[in-house]
């Protein structure tokens, strides 16, 4: 071992001013202090840095004049966790150099720059110890350690498209709309865009779940939606997903019309519903006159289903209830109608505005 120096007090002394980070990724001595390079981010002070490069270099102080003839070697351990791993699989460079002298102000005796060979993204440490002239480690002096994170990949986005009575479906009346979407990358924040192009932009700060910063037109055109992670470093996501829909996602092309309540209830219309997007239907004939809102006859009749791929179309045939299950009054004058594709159903509560048709049933 090196001789331990009678000047030792008045050196504590004045390591003892130097301030070390209070945090959980960093461990100072009297001896040697590791001070790591800018650019990093820090949730909070007990959270471990995370540098977004390769290419780091550490300020390695030493106070040479505790132990004679002693020197300093660094070391740097890298933890890889695997998927599917339950631990991390460790390897260490050999001990070694801390690199050239440091140019500049020391706040000990002598500073090093260190430069760890990072070749991935993972978690390190950087180690420092002292050893005597016979390479023997002075344990009474201790080690150093600073943990960090390297990361050099922009997020990954992952938009939630379960479409039907799915956690994380679409959600929206056509005028407003929120999606569900997170990140691989815990740090992140996200942007949307709504697009009728195709080609995202501009992009606005956006929350999962919450209603995105655009209004949406109720027509049957197709918009894109589409939502980027942002990383601290603000790295986007540079594949950002996206969803192509229409704020009516179901449309009905009326096929044979019928011109009387009676037809309507006898032989019924056909009808061709078309849906933009995956979705719940329900296309019913809705009477709009006053006498119907005061007796509470929200529907004539209807029919209901369900599109589990985009574009499907179905040809069908609506009646309406028969006239004895009607007022008196609905067979006796003209009734005023609407034929709806809504996206509503006893069973679904799908995305989107409905589609109205007006229609007018003769009596008879």
């Amino acid at each position: 071992m090196g001789r331990y120096r009678l000047g030792w007090l008045i050196g504590l002394a004045m390591a003892a001013v130097l301030i070390a980070p209070a945090s959980s990724w960093a461990q100072n001595t009297d001896l040697m202090v590791i001070t790591p390079p800018a650019g990093s981010f820090e949730e909070d002070q007990y959270s471990t840095p995370i540098f977004p490069t390769h290419a780091l270099t550490f300020t390695i102080a030493y106070d040479d004049t505790y132990y004679e003839g002693d020197s300093i070697q660094c070391e740097l351990e890298t933890a890889v966790t695997r998927p599917g791993a339950s631990f991390p699989t460790i390897t260490d460079t050999p001990w070694g150099s801390c690199g050239p002298v440091a140019p500049g102000s020391c706040p000990l005796s002598v500073c090093y720059s260190y430069s760890p060979p990072i070749s991935q993204d993972a978690h390190f440490s950087v180690f420092t110890r002292l050893v005597d002239t016979n390479g023997d480690e002075e344990f009474g002096a201790g080690r150093a350690e600073f943990d960090f994170d390297v990361d050099t990949t922009p997020p990954r986005t992952s938009l939630s498209l379960s479409y039907i009575n799915g956690e994380g479906s679409p959600y929206g009346n056509g005028r407003h709309a929120s999606f569900t979407f997170s990140a691989d990358d815990p740090n992140a924040h996200f942007q949307c865009s709504l697009s009728r192009t195709g080609t995202p932009g501009p992009w606005k700060p956006c929350s999962s779940d919450k209603t995105i910063p655009f209004p949406i037109p109720v027509t049957t055109q197709l918009v894109h939606f589409s939502v980027r992670a942002v990383d601290p470093f603000g790295r986007a996501d540079p594949s950002p997903p996206t969803y192509t829909f229409s704020a009516i996602p179901c449309r009905a092309r009326v096929l044979t019309r019928a011109r009387t309540l009676a037809a309507l209830a006898r032989h019924g219309m056909r009808v061709r519903i078309t849906c933009v997007t995956p979705s719940a239907w329900h296309f019913f004939i809705e009477p709009t006159t006053p006498l119907a809102r005061r007796l509470e006859i929200a529907e004539l009749g209807g029919f209901s289903g369900v599109f589990r791929h985009a574009g499907q179309s179905r040809t069908i045939t609506v009646k309406s209830f028969p006239l004895r299950d009607l007022p008196p009054q609905f067979a006796s004058r003209p009734l005023a109608v609407a034929y709806v594709t809504s996206p509503l159903t006893a069973n679904y509560e799908d995305f989107g505005a409905p589609q109205r048709i007006p229609g007018r049933l003769s009596p008879g």
